[in-house]
């Protein structure tokens, strides 16, 4: 089994949910996470996708609901790769959101593996940067 192959699957599973092709709550994915994040403060966030949660802790349903699906698009990536899911302990995303001019989304997104062995696999990082208008979470 070749685990190099986890950092591809995390990568493309990041990069897939925080481009335009990934949604919650009708806008993209990665304006309603960056929009969340700024409601409650936040510079940085830490998704765990294993377990649709984040830290700090968010509760928001519509952002778990989008992590589920997010974990089965990467176990599916996985799967392509013909590794499966128990050669995962943990996939997270940490997330930045860099300060930039009102109306954008800035996002530093690294996706970070932890495979049986314990080992670590952190993958290229995923940037979002682009102009919004106002979005209601």
């Amino acid at each position: 089994m070749k685990l190099r192959k986890l950092k591809s699957s995390g990568h493309s599973a990041a990069a897939s949910f925080l481009s335009t092709t990934g949604h919650i709550g009708g806008t993209y994915a990665s304006t309603f996470v960056h929009q969340l994040a700024a409601s409650k403060g936040l510079n940085e966030l830490e998704i765990d996708v294993m377990n649709a949660a984040t830290e700090p802790q968010l509760n928001n349903e519509l952002l778990r609901a989008a992590l589920i699906e997010l974990k089965q698009k990467f176990i599916t990536m996985m799967s392509r790769d013909e590794l499966p899911p128990s050669v995962v302990s943990s996939y997270k995303l940490k997330l930045k959101f860099p300060k930039g001019l009102p109306g954008t989304v800035n996002i530093l997104c690294t996706p970070e593996i932890v495979d049986m062995n314990g080992k670590l696999h952190e993958c290229a990082t995923v940037k979002e940067s682009y102009s919004i208008g106002t979005v209601q979470i």
